[in-house]
């Protein structure tokens, strides 16, 4: 009786497992089925970059953004060309996104804005700043000056407005030396603002050293000449003159 029993569970059991593996099989056929309809999405998504490509299908597409004269649709360059007051002195969007140090002198600085009508206009604000002497994040502002740029020119004459009005106006000239091998702007004529200014970013190798103390984790890999010159630069900025050629 208990071989019977026996004999049946195992006629069961193969039964069952039998099942299972013709299931399998059918679920592995219906996925090699389904191959094509794969591929038919590929075609569609294939279809979508072909006509996002195509001038004529993706309409409006050239309005999106604006074009420059050497085609690139955004970025510095796009802006160079979109703003006149940019164009006139053929000068890139660093010019009113960066501050103007004076050499041998990191506290005393000029930036540039542009009017209301900023795209349409040729005018420039000029401010002349000074680094306040408790809060070094912090600049107050000595004058203002309107400069009205014209196609190619590069010199102005200006009149600043200082803020204290005890302080009489002067007649300044500005000059802008941007497409130079080291790019500047000189301002003449006024003892309290002349002087060659140059981008504050682009002049040292480590420009926050003037912003913040550096730790010992932002000096840790640098070699001991790049150290020694990192020490000296912050002399330099503040007017030290070297004998030294490598300085």
């Amino acid at each position: 009786m208990k071989k019977k029993l026996l004999l049946g569970c195992v006629i069961v059991i193969s039964i069952l497992s039998s099942a299972c593996h013709t299931d399998r099989a059918s679920n592995n056929t219906a996925d090699f089925t389904q191959e094509p309809y794969s591929n038919q999405e590929e075609t569609q998504e294939g279809d979508l970059a072909e006509n996002a490509s195509s001038p004529e299908k993706a309409s409006g597409a050239e309005d999106q953004s604006p074009i420059s004269p050497e085609g690139s649709s955004s970025g510095a360059a796009a802006l160079k060309f979109d703003i006149k007051a940019l164009k006139n002195l053929d000068a890139d969007t660093e010019l009113i996104s960066s501050r103007y140090f004076k050499a041998g002198d990191v506290r005393s600085a000029i930036s540039f804005s542009l009017t209301q009508d900023w795209r349409d206009s040729g005018r420039l604000t000029c401010d002349f700043l000074s680094q306040d002497n408790q809060y070094e994040s912090f600049w107050n502002g000595l004058a203002q000056a309107a400069v009205d740029t014209k196609s190619g020119k590069m010199d102005y004459s200006i009149i600043p407005e200082f803020h204290d009005a005890a302080q009489e106006k002067g007649t300044c000239s500005i000059t802008f030396y941007l497409n130079d091998a080291v790019p500047h702007i000189t301002v003449d004529g006024d003892a309290r603002l002349e002087g060659d200014y140059y981008s504050f970013q682009r002049s040292f190798s480590r420009p926050e050293v003037f912003t913040r103390y550096l730790s010992k984790a932002d000096l840790y890999l640098y070699p001991t000449e790049d150290l020694w010159l990192l020490r000296n630069e912050i002399y330099a900025a503040h007017g030290r003159k070297f004998d030294s050629e490598v300085l």
